[in-house]
């Protein structure tokens, strides 16, 4: 990284928010996408590749950055940038893949009985790099920032009000019973907003080249030791790869799956972090092939969810017969019994053969592209004779806004409370093929009023067919050996808690 490092990165920053904002959000990553307990779940074990000598793995920690992306926590959708954010910033709390909080800004929490009214109470003692005390008003003001933010604005449609009622007390007000709200709050506490957001973490970073120990830290056992954390400056998904592999950089999260993925080798340790991102077929309700609930139901029989995820996934993520993450305390398996791959049934449902439809997708991600071209080779072979129409993005959303379509294949990013209202919400982010009924997005109000009320929804979404669930995708995270710390992995990020 240049000496001059600041004074560009701050000449690329001045671009336009909305240019950041186009591309997050609370829905599917290719369908206008919005976007992020007790002890986290273990990671899957550390996977070493077949080349790379040792002695070519650097000794001191060193993250990528992207300045042109910017560090904005709020905007800024690149992992280099969120990673080492993630090492100046804090969360009021993580979330773990089942679904449980653990707090870490936050000291404790209260939900009122009719679900409608949080109050978080903060954790006493914790400063900002500069000094300056965490208090209620400061959080109250990053989750505005949130709110009105590219990454987070979708997961706070029911927020009415935040304040701070109290010096170290902030209250949330939603417009529905909302029990789980304090999982929405997992993201990033920033004093300022700016070039370079402050933060409570373990490093502090003054623009520099380098991320520096916090000495004023609440906390124990920094992620990468008492030494600084060095960061380089990468342009594109290439130089990321050669400065893992052969520069210094000694830790990387990317989606291995997304656009422009590259392949990693070397020597490292691989993590395979959960998410909340939910591959699935979706159906035109109202007319076509698929206006057959009969038809809609049997789908779930033609996909093969363990190949999509150990081939087309390159085993980046969980297979899922129900819209939920399995494992989570939102998980039916009962549910999911007799509902995986089975072409035998599938044929034996048809009452006839010879049907034809058309699947759309974004073709503008490869891994997308083969997993739709997989299912409907299965449905052809059963009967349902399915042609895949690849759309450059722009195209494909538009179709789903239209309607035109049979099926489409597609991605979303759901909220770490895993509702499902964006779909079957009048005017819902994600609701195509009409999927909107008041009936339904009343059954997603009981999951958020109540975790245990997951049945019933779920339920309803098999027994009408209204969406075929795939797999859960996960973020793949590369460490050189004996640099940082053991991850911790949370749904959706924040991994050093």
């Amino acid at each position: 990284m240049s000496e001059s490092f600041v004074k560009k990165t701050l000449a690329r920053l001045l671009i336009p928010a909305l240019l950041l904002a186009s591309l997050s959000g609370c829905a599917p990553a290719d369908v206008a996408p919005a976007p992020v307990p007790e002890a986290p779940a273990n990671p899957v074990p550390a996977q070493p590749s077949e080349t790379g000598p040792a002695e070519e793995i650097a000794a001191q920690p060193m993250l990528a950055v992207e300045p042109e992306a910017g560090f904005d926590p709020y905007e800024t959708d690149s992992a280099c940038n969120r990673m080492a954010l993630e090492l100046v910033l804090e969360p009021l709390f993580v979330v773990s893949e089942t679904g449980e909080l653990r707090s870490v800004l936050a000291e404790s929490w209260t939900v009122t009985p009719d679900g409608s009214t949080t109050q978080v109470v903060l954790r006493k003692g914790v400063t900002f790099h500069d000094g300056t005390p965490l208090t209620a008003s400061v959080v109250a003001e990053s989750v505005n920032r949130a709110s009105a933010g590219g990454i987070y604005s979708g997961r706070f449609y029911a927020l009415e009000s935040v304040e701070a009622t109290e010096t170290d007390t902030v209250t949330f007000t939603t417009s529905k019973a909302y029990e789980c709200f304090p999982l929405l709050l997992d993201i990033p506490i920033a004093l300022t907003e700016g070039y370079l957001p402050v933060g409570t973490g373990p490093y502090e970073w003054d623009g520099t080249d380098a991320l520096q120990p916090y000495a004023g830290w609440w906390g124990e056992n920094y992620p990468a030791g008492e030494c600084a954390v060095a960061l380089q400056e990468v342009r594109n998904a290439e130089q990321l790869r050669d400065g893992f592999q052969y520069g210094g950089v000694t830790g990387v999260c990317v989606d291995p799956n997304g656009s422009g993925a590259v392949h990693y080798t070397g020597e490292y340790e691989l993590w395979n972090v959960p998410g909340a991102i939910m591959q699935y077929v979706g159906f035109n309700l109202t007319k076509g092939v698929f206006s057959s609930k009969k038809l809609r139901t049997a789908v779930t029989w033609a996909v093969d969810r363990e190949r999509i995820v150990t081939e087309d996934l390159s085993g980046f993520g969980v297979p899922a017969v129900l819209a939920t993450l399995p494992g989570s305390v939102w998980d039916v398996p009962e549910l999911a019994e007799g509902k995986g791959f089975d072409p035998a049934a599938l044929t034996a449902s048809l009452s006839s053969s010879g049907l034809n439809a058309t699947m759309i997708v974004s073709g503008e991600n490869a891994q997308r592209l083969i997993s739709a071209e997989r299912i409907a080779r299965q449905l052809s072979d059963c009967g349902i004779y399915v042609t895949v129409k690849s759309l450059p993005t722009a195209e494909f959303r538009k179709a789903l806004q239209k309607g035109e379509f049979d099926l489409y294949y597609a991605e979303a990013r759901l909220s770490p409370s895993l509702d499902l209202s964006p779909f079957f919400a009048k005017n819902g982010s994600l609701s195509f093929g009409g999927l909107a009924d008041a009936g339904r997005e009343s059954l997603c109000d009981l999951v958020l009023a109540n975790r245990g009320n997951s049945y019933d929804l779920q339920n309803e979404i098999l027994q009408e067919g209204l969406l075929c669930p795939v797999a859960f995708k996960t973020t793949a995270c590369y460490l050189h050996r004996g640099v940082m710390a053991p991850l911790s992995p949370n749904l959706g990020g924040w991994l050093w808690q």
